[in-house]
């Protein structure tokens, strides 16, 4: 190989490794700021003197980082993914869709074992929540589209039965809200049924966040 093939270093060594000769020099001094250097991921790319100008070396350079940037493998929780199937409902905002753990993006609804209240009677918000779900996906085959991963694996989801938007139809007849820490795109629904007191409006109820961070603490403060 010859001297203008350019030499790898990592970060974090004090000395270039020539392809050709260790004892061949470079100019470059492991800053990004110097011409004969990129610097990025903890990986140097050196280049000797070359009879290029500094404009064509550095457009040199840039183009090559580039191109090696390009094929790094770099891990994300971002996929693009759509499952279509028969729904089994885990919960209000739950589905197991062809094998695959959808989580309907942009909503929260009742946990399975929450209750709410209409006239100070109580009853169970959470199964009232699954079982519209449930009636809304029976026998039909489920479009669920996501780009995402939660931290728990499953994927974030629209889902579509038909061309009508579950994710949409389950805070519009009011048994979920819109999770604005996630995003806004249900929040004209939320208005909507809590407008003609649809569903959860139609009484009292404990936000779903809220009410698994209260019984988070119920069960840690059990523990001790």
């Amino acid at each position: 190989m010859t001297a203008s093939w350019g030499k790898w270093v990592l970060a974090n060594k004090i000395s270039c490794v020539d392809w050709r000769s260790r004892s061949r020099g470079s100019r470059c001094r492991n800053t990004f700021a110097d011409p004969g250097c990129f610097w990025m991921l903890r990986v140097s790319c050196c280049w000797p003197s070359s009879p290029l100008s500094p404009v064509w070396r550095r457009g040199a350079h840039y183009l090559f980082a580039a191109f090696f940037l390009a094929t790094l493998p770099f891990p994300t929780t971002f996929v693009r993914a759509d499952v279509i199937g028969e729904a089994h409902v885990i919960d209000g905002d739950t589905l197991q869709v062809a094998g695959e753990r959808v989580r309907l993006q942009g909503i929260d609804a009742p946990e399975t074992r929450q209750s709410c209240s209409v006239a100070g009677i109580g009853y169970a918000c959470g199964q009232n929540a699954k079982r519209l779900l449930a009636g809304a996906t029976a026998g039909k085959i489920i479009t669920c589209k996501g780009e995402k991963r939660d931290r728990y694996g499953r994927l974030v989801a629209v889902c579509f039965a038909g061309e009508d938007d579950l994710n949409a139809m389950m805070v519009r007849d009011g048994w979920a809200l819109a999770y604005r820490r996630y995003g806004r795109d249900y929040v004209p629904e939320e208005a909507e049924a809590r407008a003609v007191g649809a569903g959860l409006w139609q009484g009292t109820f404990v936000e779903p966040w809220e009410w698994r961070k209260h019984a988070r603490e119920s069960s840690t403060e059990a523990q001790r």
